[in-house]
């Protein structure tokens, strides 16, 4: 199964990067976003980029839930569209490596770039200052590794979940689009909404109780984790697509 996987997730990859493909994980669209938060942001912020948690919000967070938006809402309404699923459902793969190749490739994909984005933002924010380098502490740094591999597998999952019954891509995308403005925008705004005392009183709180707040988000985007990916691999099956 393990071999049938990487075989289905290779054929991914080849498919988000192909000349000319219908997927925005192409070429084009992964330089902008390496531009972006590789080279741009860190360099307008300076060597104080890699002591800010803005990382762990641009490279464990933004980055991945972007790039895995780009690619899985085409993992099956795509197929659908093009008129391949059918040839797809009918391959010797099994229905456990077809899934666990279109969930692994979009993680994979997201968890490499969001990464090596975050070394490419760490190396171009010494640039201004010149001197000795400066890297993430190991806080920020394992926070982005751990955070950006979590929000992949979340993001991944619920995208191939709304894929399986979409009939179009833009339909999985729209929705993954509300989620993404849900999760990046609405605490943002219920934050703002608070009053300057508890916006100040929250944030020292949060401060000073920092690695215990880190370890229970972590652990609930875990448990959603879990969930979601079992409920992928539960709701694919070849019979249910082909009767579709």
């Amino acid at each position: 199964m393990i071999s049938d996987a990487w075989t289905m997730m290779t054929k991914e990859w080849r498919e988000y990067f192909a000349p000319g493909g219908s997927r925005r994980g192409g070429v084009v669209s992964t330089l902008i976003f390496v531009g972006i938060f590789g080279i741009f942001l860190p360099f307008e912020f300076g060597r104080g980029f890699v002591d800010s948690f803005f990382g762990v919000f641009y490279y464990g967070i933004t980055v991945p839930l972007s790039m895995v938006m780009g690619v899985i809402a085409d993992a099956f309404a795509g197929e659908r569209e093009r008129h391949t699923l059918e040839t797809l459902l009918a391959s010797r793969l099994s229905d456990r490596s077809i899934i666990l190749g279109k969930l692994g490739a979009a993680v994979v994909y997201s968890w490499v770039l969001s990464v090596g984005t975050s070394l490419v933002a760490a190396a171009v924010s010494n640039l201004k200052a010149g001197g000795a380098f400066r890297f993430y502490t190991p806080g920020i740094f394992i926070s982005i590794v751990v955070v950006s591999l979590l929000v992949s597998v979340f993001y991944a999952s619920l995208g191939v979940l709304l894929s399986l019954r979409a009939t179009t891509v833009r339909q999985v995308q729209q929705t993954l689009s509300v989620a993404f403005v849900v999760v990046l925008v609405v605490p943002v705004l219920v934050f703002q909404a608070l009053s300057p005392h508890t916006r100040q009183q929250f944030a020292l709180w949060a401060l000073s109780h920092l690695t215990q707040v880190g370890l229970i988000a972590g652990v609930v985007l875990a448990v959603v984790d879990v969930i979601l990916f079992g409920l992928s691999l539960v709701r694919f099956r070849r019979s249910r697509l082909i009767l579709a």
